[in-house]
């Protein structure tokens, strides 16, 4: 139950943690280029740090007392959060379309979870490090790698773009994808977190047991520090996308692949997948398609574009108030263009083909 009760706190507290950074984010938008700081710099996006550090210390708690396949799906509650904060911090709109895709990634995620394995086995250090070298694991740390490298260098190139031209017709084309890498890389290097976090909590329980001690062993360091590093990532990946993109869509996609990846890495490292039944494997991927399908219809949701105060002087003209407009991905990037040249006023050689 303590461990139920912690996990329940981390998730409210760490995203209020995260919409108060967005918060900022979206005020030092508004600033001009000379007045406007590097978003660490400000006191309201490190007390939204300091609420996700309290967050990540409580899960960290809530894993000693329960295992990490229990502990994940209460991530979940991040959506719920985040389905109320949103709209009273950051003023955002949440549409039927938005509720309906996040409470079907909620199910998804619990019924994937639910019918998982939950066999908590308790090891010692030994057994522990050579769990590491398992031939499936390996196999898992290979793909993830993979994945994330190809995300990552898929948000090079679309930040290139973004760069040269942010109001592009290719840029725009590609906004949607990347807003869906942000979330998508930060919360698969985030799920990692949990695993190192509990490794290392079942390291510094044996060491209390006399099982060993946990510094006279060399993994210990790397453990520990892949720990931190996989925390500073995720928190650094997570912001690039609160810094571009609504909170209402980067939020849920960052969590369902936190929880799903962090129970897939629990299954595979543990072992777990082992004491499940045929029944319990089908039920298990049904949950996934449900939070697929929550994941591609919130993708359905309007783009919210933060024009920074520079590109508004630029233009020669405030573009909006809040400095945000919006444009619907399905309709395409045609609309956003032909209104963006209009409100300029203007119609430069490289727009008319986009207007024609």
């Amino acid at each position: 139950v303590l461990g139920l009760i912690l996990a329940i706190m981390a998730a409210i507290i760490s995203n209020l943690g995260l919409n108060l950074q967005k918060l900022l984010h979206l005020q030092n938008a508004n600033q001009s280029e000379e007045e406007r700081k590097q978003y660490f710099q400000h006191r309201l996006w490190r007390a939204g740090l300091f609420l996700v550090i309290i967050g990540s210390i409580a899960d960290l708690a809530a894993l000693v007392f329960a295992p990490q396949s229990t502990i994940a799906p209460l991530g979940s509650l991040t959506l719920v959060s985040n389905a109320v904060l949103a709209p009273i911090l950051l003023k955002e709109t949440t549409t039927r379309l938005d509720t309906f895709a996040t409470l079907l990634i909620v199910v998804g995620a619990s019924v994937a979870v639910g019918f998982a394995s939950h066999r908590d086995v308790v090891y010692g250090i030994e057994e522990l490090f050579s769990l590491y070298q398992r031939p499936v694991f390996l196999a898992y740390v290979i793909i993830v790698l993979v994945y994330m490298a190809m995300l990552y260098v898929a948000i090079k190139k679309m930040e290139l773009q973004e760069s040269i031209d942010p109001k592009s017709a290719y840029y725009l084309s590609l906004k949607p994808y990347h807003r869906f890498a942000y979330a998508s890389l930060s919360g698969t290097i985030g799920a990692q977190s949990v695993l190192f976090a509990k490794c290392s909590v079942e390291l510094v329980v044996d060491s209390f047991e006399k099982k060993g001690f946990l510094f006279t062993y060399y993994q210990s360091y790397f453990v520990v520090f892949a720990m931190f590093a996989c925390i500073f990532l995720q928190i650094h990946w997570l912001n690039d996308g609160l810094r571009r993109f609504d909170s209402s869509y980067t939020v849920p996609v960052f969590t369902a692949f936190w929880i799903l990846i962090s129970v897939c890495s629990g299954m595979i490292f543990y072992r777990e997948y082992e004491g499940m039944t045929i029944n319990q494997g089908y039920l298990f991927a049904f949950g996934v398609l449900i939070t697929v399908s929550g994941v591609t219809l919130l993708s359905r949701r309007e783009i919210t574009v933060v024009i920074d105060q520079t590109h508004q002087e630029r233009a020669g003209k405030s573009f909006a108030k809040d400095g945000k407009t919006t444009y619907s991905s399905d309709v395409g990037t045609q609309n956003f263009v032909n209104i963006w040249n209009s409100e300029r006023g203007c119609l430069d050689p490289a727009s008319q083909p986009l207007l024609a």
